[in-house]
């Protein structure tokens, strides 16, 4: 499942829930609490698209970040024969 799509999902019922319970609380007719959740619950919805599609971007740069690092790290510890350079063992004191 997508990051974007889970955030969306769930941005959206949580305001479908508040909507629905701020409602009935409130006692407000039927269609009036239903019509106003289901409006709520489409616009959360997009926010929450667009909030876990920012979150996606930002993960996979953090990501892309972090294997660079990881790559340079790899290749500062090659010989220029491609081998490893492994370090002398010092012997105890």
């Amino acid at each position: 499942m997508n990051l974007s799509q889970l955030v969306a999902g769930v941005f959206g019922m949580t305001a479908f829930v508040l909507s629905v319970l701020a409602g009935i609380q409130a006692d407000n007719a039927f269609e009036t609490v239903l019509t106003r959740a289901l409006i709520a619950c489409v616009g959360c919805y997009v926010i929450g698209f667009i909030v876990g599609t920012m979150g996606t971007h930002v993960a996979k740069e953090h990501a892309q970040r972090i294997a660079d690092k990881v790559a340079q790290l790899d290749a500062e510890r090659l010989d220029a024969n491609g081998m490893p350079i492994i370090p002398a063992e010092v012997p105890p004191a």
